[in-house]
């Protein structure tokens, strides 16, 4: 017979009463909220500010997208030769130049532009890879499905604050151009930064050893 599903609060209470958990899932809010603070104007900033058109634009998506492709087996080999955390400081502490860089970048050549934004999605994504390790081996076997579950509706509900704290910030000049995409960049490093503090708080769980 089938092992019956627990129940929304008590997965909740699984979770608050374990500071393992509670660390873990801070650690993937923090992370994907800094992250999304960024995502919405990404686009339009590179057209407004920078100076990519439609066409060119999709660019950006198709370099950075190939580059994560290349780079995410590379990353994953490197956490497992010296460890998530190391692994994580590195490309943490690397995607807030990225991320400075980013949210200042006025118009340049787009060849510039491209190599900055592919190496801010290589960046970025270089650090969910040890990050999503550390979260999952917090997590015991027998609990890690309902703890998942109630990491990613968290996770959801922190991109979409994070888009609107994001759209509160940014406002269009009488220039056209937006304003402001730097105080954006300066809030997500922030952000993120707070989950530099809680990876070396998280413990491999039992039965992840």
């Amino acid at each position: 017979s089938s092992l019956p599903k627990p129940k929304p609060l008590q997965v909740i209470k699984n979770v608050i009463s374990d500071r393992n958990q509670v660390y873990a899932l801070l650690m993937g809010m923090t992370i994907i909220l800094g992250q999304f603070l960024l995502v919405p104007f990404l686009t339009p900033y590179m057209m407004r500010n920078v100076g990519f058109s439609e066409e060119t634009v999709t660019l950006i998506y198709l370099f950075g997208g190939g580059a994560v492709v290349f780079s995410a087996p590379l990353v994953g080999r490197l956490t497992d030769r010296i460890g998530p955390l190391k692994v994580f400081t590195i490309f943490l502490l690397s995607s807030f130049v990225l991320v400075l860089t980013i949210t200042n970048l006025p118009k340049v050549p787009i060849y510039i532009a491209l190599i900055l934004t592919t190496v801010f999605f290589m960046m970025v994504n270089g650090r969910m890879i040890p990050a999503n390790t550390m979260i999952t081996a917090a997590v015991s076997p027998e609990t890690r499905g309902s703890f998942m579950s109630f990491k990613s509706s968290i996770q959801q509900l922190s991109a979409a604050l994070a888009s609107l704290v994001s759209g509160a910030i940014m406002v269009i000049g009488d220039d056209g151009l937006f304003h402001n995409y730097n105080w954006v960049g300066i809030l997500s490093i922030c952000v993120s930064a707070t989950s530099f503090l809680l990876a070396p708080r998280l413990k491999v769980a039992k039965g992840n050893e």
